[in-house]
């Protein structure tokens, strides 16, 4: 096993650890929504429309209309996509491959941001603990592909045999 080899199976194995990590919590309870229950909003645009002044709602943010959790599927398929990849890694343990990673994950990530897009503009949310715990497991795992991986592939001296082409000598 190469020096290339063996450190590049060793950053694999420390991003599925932090993305299993992350995905797990990530099923965690993450947010709860909170409608007014007074419905100021309504009222204010009913104001705007109909002539009779102030009508001094106060807004309640009391009614619990959903619990999110921290990441959900979409994060468990964001991370099983990563360690996918990182799985040909260590089959293929090469520097363009190392390269690649994080391109694919670049890619994954813009997806997971799209699937996991909320605009709560009228609502309250209350962030739970396991959010911002799922999101910096999945960050720190996201650090060891894009920056480090790439460079400790690049830095990592590979045996020259490893490189060259097999010659095989044939008989008849």
């Amino acid at each position: 096993m190469t020096d290339l080899e063996r450190r590049l199976r060793r950053i694999v194995g420390i991003v599925w650890m932090l993305g299993a990590a992350g995905a797990i919590v990530g099923l965690f309870p993450g947010e709860r929504v909170y409608d007014d229950a007074n419905n100021c909003f309504g009222s204010a645009i009913a104001g705007l429309f109909l002539h009779g002044g102030d009508h001094g709602c106060t807004a309640s943010y009391t009614k619990l209309v959903a619990e999110r959790p921290a990441g959900g599927l979409p994060m468990v398929l964001f991370v099983g996509a990563i360690a996918a990849y990182g799985w040909l890694l260590v089959r293929h343990p090469r520097r363009w491959v190392a390269a690649a990673w994080g391109l694919w994950t670049a890619v994954a990530l813009v997806a997971f941001f799209a699937a996991t897009f909320k605009l709560d503009l009228f609502s309250h949310t209350e962030t739970l603990w396991a959010t911002p715990v799922a999101y910096t497991l999945v960050g720190a795992m996201l650090l060891l592909i894009f920056p480090i991986a790439p460079i400790v592939a690049f830095a990592s001296r590979r045996d020259d045999r490893a490189d060259a082409p097999s010659a095989r000598l044939v008989v008849r």
